[in-house]
């Protein structure tokens, strides 16, 4: 079973499973879950919008930069909000030569973001506890979404936070807080 408790939550400052992976696992391997934890997404269908973020993040050459602060300076260029690219850099690290590489799989991410937006379909609901944070300013979630969420996550409880759709980014503290206190 996954168990997440507030050790790890803190070493990490707070484990979230997006939406776009969490229904299936939730609904299809609930056993795998104590708790579920979405952050300001609905599983409904979203219209491809990172286009300025991938490019920005494919702009980084990772192979002739030489530090964490030009690697911001190139991502400026297309993301213009600092917490979002403070958020996003976290992906960047430090290879064993000295170099830096990404976390995550940029091109992968690239090719699929049209997939990634695609409504859910998936059959079955996931009965166990599931916090949905959203921000409150953010535009992914619309009046009646949380009549649908209720539908597949009967027991979802939801917290709102003072961010746009960057939730952790913006608000990390407050983020971290929320967690804890919701695996605690």
């Amino acid at each position: 079973m996954l168990s997440i408790n507030a050790t790890t939550a803190s070493r990490h400052r707070a484990m979230t499973l997006t939406i776009r992976c969490s229904p299936k696992i939730s609904t299809n391997s609930s056993q795998l879950l104590s708790n579920l934890i979405v952050v300001d997404i609905v599983p409904k269908s979203y219209p491809v919008h990172h286009d300025a973020i991938l490019e920005g993040l494919k702009k980084v050459q990772l192979h002739t930069l030489t530090s964490r602060t030009e690697a911001d300076k190139i991502l400026a260029a297309y993301v213009p909000e600092m917490d979002v690219r403070q958020f996003l850099l976290k992906n960047l690290a430090r290879t064993s030569s000295g170099g830096f590489e990404w976390k995550i799989n940029v091109n992968s991410i690239d090719q699929n973001i049209e997939a990634m937006g695609e409504d859910l379909v998936f059959p079955g609901m996931y009965t166990g506890p599931a916090l949905f944070v959203k921000g409150a300013r953010s535009n992914y979630y619309v009046p009646g979404d949380e009549d649908r969420i209720k539908k597949i996550f009967p027991k979802a409880t939801f917290v709102s936070l003072d961010t746009g759709h960057w939730v952790q980014a913006e608000r990390p503290e407050e983020f971290a807080q929320l967690i804890l206190e919701y695996l605690a």
